[in-house]
């Protein structure tokens, strides 16, 4: 069978749909569900993944290799093995997903507590990533706060997901042979999702930042302007260049780690994520933007384009290359995304020219999104670069108006304490966080989520994404104020106990974050 031949079949069983196509691989099937943190609210992001864990608790002991993963736009169940092995692995997992609508409290007491082993403690905490810089805490971008409420989501909460998206009109099952005759779906029943188009950017056009990290990571958006296949190459072609420059030329990073997403039929994120060392990240960015520029007004150069257009055709002759192409068509299809056929990206891969790829990397450039660093001041020859490419910056904690009241009431830290140097102060409409090195102001308008724990420290956090630990005890006299301003944000904010149950049977969890 040549690699042109490989065809995908479709088919129902028990009204859950089928995906197959014959690979050269050790048997696999994988439950699909259409469904990840991107959503969900910001109250119940990462939800999927304690379902996720629940299942396979329920499934028992498991004679073959398996496992699940939950993300932003999938959680799936998988298996390799003989096919009545995997025919009862697809079983236990369809009745394992049923159970969970009937989960207690009591039931979620394990899966917390291995899940908080898994993501660590800093997780209970909003984050910032290029995507929640992007759309604030909507699609994608509700990563940033995908386990704020793990110990605080109720059996309750996780029966009403189950409800919503764990059922046959949102699954898929995915095999890489012939699905076997005696399989059976009992998923519970449920209507195919409408799903609404992805929340637009929050940015302004190309952008510039810093946030936590150690990492530079550049992000961008491509239409569908250009077909599907030109816009897989532009992004490998994109990071073989990169790679080029800034390894192998340069010696500047030893990683170039490129992700796409779908976002819906019109949309695809990408991003590419380097590790310069801290004296190389002005020098890398320098050189990121002046690649980008060059392939989106140029085009990449016959050798280049050559170079990877080859390294993909021979990948995609290996069983491997062919389980990866039919994992990321299958990722698209469960969610009811049109991928075109192996051919017809292999018609494309090999007519394409260096002008077919301008417009998909002219659409990267125009939605750059360039995050340095936090602790990174960047210098002239990255400043130079990054006006040359149009991006601006932007700072999520700069407010975009005046306060309503003046000046406020400012609470400064306490001497003897680790908030020596910090003043908050307090308006009618904002909290405000000064330091010596910045500040901080998050509108009481804007916060949708609001996590108190066992030491009366709060985290606030904003649809922006905005998010800020306030330690009242550490500033003199302000318990009481700060306690009557937070009777000012909107009642559609989620308050939630960030500690309200233990991770142990006598120890709550405790923190290091403060504000």
């Amino acid at each position: 069978m040549s690699i042109t031949s490989l065809e995908t079949h479709t088919a129902e069983t028990s009204g859950v749909r089928v995906l197959w196509a014959d690979l050269p691989i050790d048997p696999t099937m994988t439950v699909w569900f259409g469904v990840g943190h991107q959503d969900m609210s910001p109250a119940t992001a990462g939800i999927t993944h304690l379902v996720e864990h629940l299942v396979m608790r329920r499934l028992g002991h498991v004679a073959i290799p398996h496992n699940a993963e939950s993300g932003m736009v999938s959680t799936q169940f998988y298996a390799t093995g003989t096919p009545t092995r995997l025919v009862d692995f697809v079983e236990r997992v369809c009745e394992a997903v049923t159970w969970v609508r009937t989960v207690t409290d009591e039931d979620l007491v394990l899966e917390r507590r291995t899940i908080l082993a898994e993501v660590g403690l800093a997780s209970l905490y909003a984050g910032a990533d290029a995507f929640s810089l992007r759309y604030g805490l909507r699609g994608m971008g509700l990563g940033a706060v995908s386990h704020t409420r793990l110990l605080d989501w109720t059996a309750a909460e996780v029966r009403a997901v189950a409800q919503e998206w764990f059922h046959a009109g949102n699954a898929m099952v995915v095999s890489t042979t012939p699905p076997p005759v005696a399989l059976t779906l009992t998923l519970p029943a449920g209507p195919a999702p409408v799903r609404a188009r992805h929340p637009e950017t929050l940015l302004p056009g190309p952008s510039w930042t810093r946030a936590p990290g150690e990492h530079v990571v550049l992000s961008g958006t491509m239409s569908d302007s250009a077909p599907e296949g030109f816009r897989s190459l532009a992004i490998s072609v994109l990071h073989d260049v990169l790679r080029g420059e800034l390894r192998t030329t340069l010696g500047h990073v030893y990683s170039v780690e490129v992700m796409a997403f779908s976002l819906d039929p019109e949309h695809d994120l990408w991003t590419v994520v380097l590790d310069p060392p801290p004296e190389s990240v002005c020098d890398v960015v320098a050189a990121a933007c002046g690649v980008l520029e060059r392939l989106a007004t140029t085009g990449p150069t016959g050798e280049e384009l050559e170079r990877t257009r080859a390294g993909l055709l021979e990948e995609i002759e290996l069983g491997a290359g062919r389980a990866g192409w039919f994992d990321s068509y299958a990722s698209r299809s469960v969610r009811g995304i049109t991928a075109p056929s192996l051919a017809e990206e292999l018609e494309l891969l090999a007519s394409a020219t260096p002008a077919d790829l301008r417009g998909p990397v002219g659409d990267l450039r125009d939605s750059l999104l360039v995050m340095f660093p936090a602790d990174h001041d960047p210098h002239e020859t990255a400043l130079t670069s990054l006006g040359n490419a149009g991006a601006r910056e932007i700072d999520i904690f700069a407010p975009s108006t005046p306060p309503t009241d003046g000046r406020g009431r400012s609470f400064r830290g306490r001497f003897f304490s680790r908030a020596r140097g910090l003043v908050f102060t307090l308006h009618d409409d904002r909290i405000v966080l000064s330091s010596p090195v910045d500040t901080l102001t998050v509108p009481l308008a804007d916060v949708v989520l609001v996590g108190t724990d066992r030491d009366g420290d709060v985290e606030l956090v904003t649809g922006r994404g905005a998010h800020l630990v306030v330690a009242p005890s550490l500033f003199r006299g302000f318990r009481k104020p700060f306690e009557a301003i937070l009777g000012r944000i909107p009642s559609t904010a989620t308050r939630y106990d960030k500690q309200r149950v233990m991770v142990s049977a006598d120890e709550p969890v405790t923190t290091a974050i403060t504000s």
